[in-house]
């Protein structure tokens, strides 16, 4: 029952009824998966889809010289794995946790037979994949419009608006390097970054970070973005600050 009341508080099933989720439950599985450990691989057969219950997982490739581009970064309550939609797809990426998770397991056969005959259901589907082409679409806009700070302090933003009891200190939920790659710089960029963030009152030290004004940072960031920070789609709203 815990656990059912766990996974029906996650945004992926708000305003489903209880029947459809009721179909989701049953072919759902529910696994924990160690840190570094990989979901699934480029060109495995998109056999499955994923909701985070707990933890970070990297959506992630490998580029000629090997190395690693960071495609996106997904926390609790976030989904991804939509190749399953598409009959005989593979994933176009690799999957890793970050840190430890525990991630709810959608079967890609029996997820298509509940999207068949529950509309509301295969909407959800369609939902997910456009917030996702969403925050593609503005995070591409960032990085011509905005300053290398500006993105930095962005992606803090990010962080504090979705936590549920800010209180101006919160703790990076990875590691700078994995923020900074995450952002496409250099970690020397990125620590940069940082430290130009106290000329507008946000310090940081190792991974603790004060803000002594939430509507300064606002101000800062947003002044070049098109999109309003109470509703950015870069903004997760069930986000819990992580230390790691």
């Amino acid at each position: 029952m815990e656990i059912t009341t766990h996974i029906i508080s996650l945004p992926f099933f708000h305003g489903l009824l209880n029947e459809h989720i009721q179909d989701l439950l049953d072919v759902a599985k529910i696994r924990i998966y160690k840190k570094k450990s990989s979901v699934y691989l480029y060109g495995d057969l998109a056999d499955r889809f994923f909701i985070i219950m707990d933890g970070w997982v990297k959506l992630c490739q490998a580029t000629m010289d090997g190395n690693e581009v960071i495609l996106a970064l997904f926390t609790r309550g976030d989904s991804f794995g939509e190749a399953i939609v598409v009959d005989g797809a593979v994933y176009p990426n690799n999957a890793e946790i970050v840190e430890d998770a525990k991630l709810i397991e959608l079967p890609a056969q029996a997820l298509k037979e509940v999207a068949k005959k529950n509309a509301t259901f295969s909407l959800r589907l369609m939902e997910t994949m456009t917030n996702h082409i969403h925050r593609l679409q503005l995070e591409n806009e960032h990085l011509a419009v905005m300053t290398t700070t500006q993105r930095i302090g962005c992606f803090i933003l990010q962080i504090c608006l979705g936590m549920k009891h800010y209180s101006g200190h919160l703790t990076l939920p990875y590691d700078k390097n994995l923020a900074a790659a995450r952002l496409g710089m250099k970690p020397e960029t990125f620590s940069r970054g940082l430290k130009d963030l106290r000329n507008i009152g946000v310090s940081v030290k190792k991974k603790e970070v004060y803000i002594e004004n939430l509507k300064t940072l606002k101000d800062f960031c947003c002044t070049n973005c098109s999109c309003c920070p109470e509703t950015c789609p870069l903004v997760r709203k069930e986000f819990c600050a992580l230390s790691i």
